[in-house]
């Protein structure tokens, strides 16, 4: 009767084994798949937010010290993880701004 009882859970151990494998792989492979899109997903957020930034710094007509640190931490970043196209030139032109206000030269 143990005989009987050990060679079930033998066998049960056995297909949960075969199926923890199988949930693994499958996971593995899709993995693969999302971490494709979740990286396009953050240089879509990082190109949304430095543009956005950038042009609140264009619009301003001055670019702060702390605003320059955060657009080249992000454009770091963003290169890293493939992105590019129009990105640069305005960074060039915010970089050329003033660090304070116009009011604050009056």
């Amino acid at each position: 009767m143990e005989d009987i009882l050990w060679h079930y859970i033998g066998q049960a151990l056995y297909m949960l084994a075969g199926l923890a494998i199988g949930y693994l792989w499958r996971s593995l492979r899709t993995g693969h798949r999302d971490y494709g899109l979740i990286k396009e997903g953050v240089c879509a957020l990082l190109r949304d937010r430095l543009l956005h930034k950038l042009e609140k710094c264009l619009e301003g007509g001055y670019c702060t010290t702390e605003a320059r640190d955060d657009i080249n931490h992000m454009f770091a970043i963003y290169q890293v993880l493939g992105g590019n196209g129009t990105i640069p030139p305005l960074i060039g032109r915010v970089m050329e701004l003033p660090v304070d206000p116009p009011e604050a030269h009056q």
